[in-house]
């Protein structure tokens, strides 16, 4: 009885929503719920109390088909889900049937992610990609500061985005710069300057958390004559990774800076900031950061090669880095004069080598607060030496 009033019930709750539409007109059918009603012969619900089918309703009323019916297999090789650190298995599942099973992890196993490219989160370890499709870890290397961290740094641009965010560290990069540039207020010729970590017009002052400013977190203008400045313990336009604690103004204090003139009124943050307590620093890897002239040396069984580094950018787009002018090459079994590409991988300063008799090797190199340092490897990978890059 309530089956056969259902149509009715619905027409009478539908009347007014007709009657009100925009255009005068009846509203659009609802193709899903008139199926419920008219042509769904089962009423949507399908139960034969067997937990080994799924039940399904169609046109033609309820089906009841064997559970899991895209796992079906006859030999594990049906099984293939292209993750080679699953087990893949075809074997009886609970209900007696053939099936699929991927839920096996290989301990210790990382598949590669595409493109072939492994990170195990730990930035002083090497991690490829085998033929196999699983990512390899290898030593830690000893040159590598773990604090050192290019791939969370933000640009320093990002900063004036952001909300304070209590105690906790945050890593911005950017060039090193005073504030407002080497001017000097008043048209004197020599003064003072924050030093800002800078990018975009955006300069995010640097302070020493300790309070100390030992050294000092500061530049020293000459505006007169060269428009120089001499800034430290970061050397001016030099690019760094910089990791610290947000400063940002309170209620009462951004009034009064925006009075003085330190603020920007123009374009103000989402909170104002007043600085970056600095926790520690190392050099940026990002390759336009390299770009310039660093002075090399290479240290081998108690012998030393000095050379210098221009590294540039070529029109095809790579980087690279030139090694001439060396002294004592041949004593560390280093190719006098060389010119090889970096690496195109981001945050990875790597740079393959010729060495004595035009034998092929290669050097990663790690960032430190100022200077760039890591293990000259040759072909088999065996011992060579130690590099060192300075700007």
């Amino acid at each position: 009885m309530m089956r056969s009033l259902a149509p009715a019930l619905v027409a009478v709750a539908l009347a007014p929503l007709i009657a009100c539409g925009e255009d005068g007109g009846a509203l659009p059918p609802d193709p899903t719920f008139d199926a419920e009603i008219t042509e769904n012969p089962c009423g949507g619900f399908c139960d034969d109390g067997d937990w080994c089918t799924e039940d399904l309703c169609t046109a033609e009323g309820c089906i009841f088909v064997p559970r899991n019916p895209f796992g079906a297999c006859q030999t594990a090789a049906h099984c293939d889900d292209d993750n080679p650190c699953t087990d893949d298995v075809c074997a009886l599942d609970e209900c007696g049937l053939m099936r699929c099973d991927n839920s096996r992890w290989r301990e210790g196993c990382q598949p590669c992610n595409f493109g072939g490219w492994c990170d195990d989160g730990d930035p002083c370890t090497p991690d490829t990609c085998g033929a196999d499709g699983i990512c390899t870890t290898g030593p830690r290397d000893r040159h590598c500061d773990t604090m050192c961290r290019q791939d969370w740094a933000m640009s320093a641009y990002e900063a004036q985005w952001m909300w304070p965010s209590g105690e906790s560290t945050v890593y911005f990069v950017g060039a090193a710069e005073p504030q407002f540039g080497p001017s000097c207020d008043d048209g004197a010729c020599s003064c003072q300057r924050a030093l800002t970590l800078a990018e975009s017009g955006f300069g995010l002052e640097l302070r020493d958390i300790s309070g100390l400013e030992d050294p000092p977190f500061s530049c020293e203008v000459d505006a007169c004559d060269t428009r120089s400045a001499s800034c430290a313990p970061l050397e001016r336009g030099v690019g760094y990774v910089v990791w610290g604690v947000m400063r940002f103004l309170t209620r009462f204090e951004a009034p009064a800076r925006a009075e003085a003139g330190a603020a920007d009124t123009a374009a103000p943050p989402l909170q104002p900031i007043d600085h970056l307590a600095v926790q520690g620093y190392c050099l940026s890897i990002r390759h336009d950061h390299l770009l310039g002239h660093h002075e090399g040396r290479l240290e081998a069984d108690g012998q030393e090669a000095r050379f210098s580094v221009a590294i540039g950018w070529e029109d095809d787009g790579f980087t690279t880095a030139h090694l001439s002018a060396c002294t004592g090459c041949e004593v560390v079994g280093l190719a006098p004069d060389q010119e090889a590409a970096l690496a195109p991988e981001p945050g990875v300063v790597s740079l393959p080598l010729t060495l004595a008799g035009g034998a092929s090797g290669h050097v990663r190199l790690y960032a430190r607060a100022d200077h760039l340092i890591g293990d000259v490897l040759d072909g088999d990978g065996r011992f060579v030496g130690v590099m060192t890059l300075r700007r």
